[in-house]
């Protein structure tokens, strides 16, 4: 509900949570009527910092991703496939692991397969999350999480193509769900 407001004050939205993980709820300016169940990094999550490392991870060590990538991959990282799977089989918070690959895609976005991997990742996020969701194109959808924030630029683009209005991208919501309190509303 602290997002919802913090996103869409006292309007009704969709507000969507794209950090780590990834959620989202129909808000009518007032409260969360509906929900579509997040059900975590293993079976859900698109869009997420979770859900795109798991792509791209699965792309590296299957050999999808292309050649220039891996290298730059392999020179920043030097993980083996059993050093991968340990992380994410054996070690804690596997979805924080996959997640951390998000900061390595955005500083190699000069490589086309990198933005259409994230596009790809937010469809599923806007196919799963959002379009389900009656009256999805009839009021904006506001984000908020490092993930739809950092790769704003992108997610804007999806949403374009899917007919969709983008309302704010913050980061953190702290600051916007502080002037709710104060002012009843966001600003």
């Amino acid at each position: 509900l602290g997002a919802a407001r913090a996103l869409c004050g006292d309007k009704p939205g969709i507000a969507a949570i794209l950090g780590t993980g990834s959620n989202s709820c129909l808000y009518d300016g007032e409260y969360i009527i509906k929900n579509i169940p997040s059900l975590g990094y293993v079976l859900g999550d698109e869009g997420s910092g979770a859900y795109i490392g798991k792509k791209f991870l699965g792309d590296v060590l299957s050999g999808k991703a292309p050649e220039e990538l891996k290298t730059r991959f392999d020179k920043k990282f030097n993980l083996t496939k059993d050093k991968v799977l340990e992380n994410i089989y054996m070690q804690p918070f596997p979805n924080r692991f996959l997640a951390s690959f998000t900061r390595f895609l955005y500083q190699n976005l000069d490589i086309a397969y990198t933005k259409g991997l994230i596009r790809d990742c937010f469809q599923d996020f806007f196919d799963q999350r959002i379009k389900r969701y009656e009256g999805f194109g009839e009021m904006p959808v506001h984000f908020v999480g490092s993930v739809g924030f950092n790769f704003s630029a992108i997610l804007r683009e999806v949403a374009e193509d899917n007919q969709i209005e983008i309302g704010q991208i913050l980061q953190a919501p702290i600051a916007a769900l502080t002037l709710y309190h104060i002012h009843g509303k966001s600003e």
